[in-house]
């Protein structure tokens, strides 16, 4: 009998410790997506360490809404270490300021500027290009259709030509890089892309690249790559 409720209450320990195994990954899980914001009335105040109320209390909300952001999402109204830190975090995926500038780590007119741009259009704070996948590629004697996936709905480009392509890197967040070539654009937001290159040399070799902004302005760019027409 003894071994029997052994072997009972080892199956219950391991039940439970996987039951909260699931739930742990599962908030891994949820808390690895910025969360949807909401339309909500703008931050009146500048703020540093050491401020304290309702401000800050929004803030500290506002910021915990993206884990990356603002990992401990403790909101207290007091502006201390973990805000400041945050507040640090915010500044540099919105190219605001950066360690050694005036102001990092402090909500100033620019910081305070660009948090109640995304609070009173009720947008999260997104700093994560889409991802893109599924790349295929027909072509024709004169004509090149590329279909892909992003992970969120972005608008596209694609740029194109028989020479490689160069790319100089953006000195600025959500600023897309400069790129040579020719190029076709697709200003619509969806998950799924299809353009058609047309006009092109039969039998020729091109390179491409795939340029992605989601509505945040995040910007993806795919590695160089080839087709040949017909």
């Amino acid at each position: 009998m003894t071994s029997i409720k052994n072997m009972q209450n080892t199956t219950y320990v391991g039940v439970l410790l996987l039951a909260i195994l699931l739930l742990l990954s599962l908030g891994v899980i949820l808390l690895s997506r910025p969360v949807q914001a909401q339309v909500q009335s703008p931050i009146t105040t500048e703020m540093s360490v050491g401020s304290q109320g309702a401000n800050v209390t929004k803030l500290q909300g506002y910021l915990a809404s993206n884990p990356r952001i603002y990992p401990q999402g403790i909101v207290t109204g007091f502006y201390g270490g973990l805000t400041q830190a945050a507040v640090k975090q915010f500044q540099v995926a919105y190219d605001i300021a950066s360690p050694g500038t005036p102001g990092f780590g402090r909500v100033g007119p620019r910081t305070l500027a660009q948090l109640n741009t995304l609070l009173t259009q009720g947008l999260p704070i997104d700093i994560s290009a889409a991802g893109m996948s599924q790349l295929s590629i027909t072509t024709t004697t004169s004509s090149a259709t590329l279909t892909w996936a992003t992970s969120e709905q972005t608008r596209s480009r694609i740029y194109y030509d028989t020479r490689p392509l160069s790319a100089q890197e953006a000195f600025r967040s959500f600023q897309e890089p400069v790129i040579n070539g020719q190029v076709v654009s697709d200003l619509t937001l969806s998950e799924d892309h299809q353009m058609t290159l047309t006009g092109l040399a039969g039998g020729t070799l091109y390179y491409y690249r795939v340029v992605a902004s989601d509505s945040a302005g995040n910007v993806s760019v795919s590695e160089q790559g080839t087709f040949s027409t017909k």
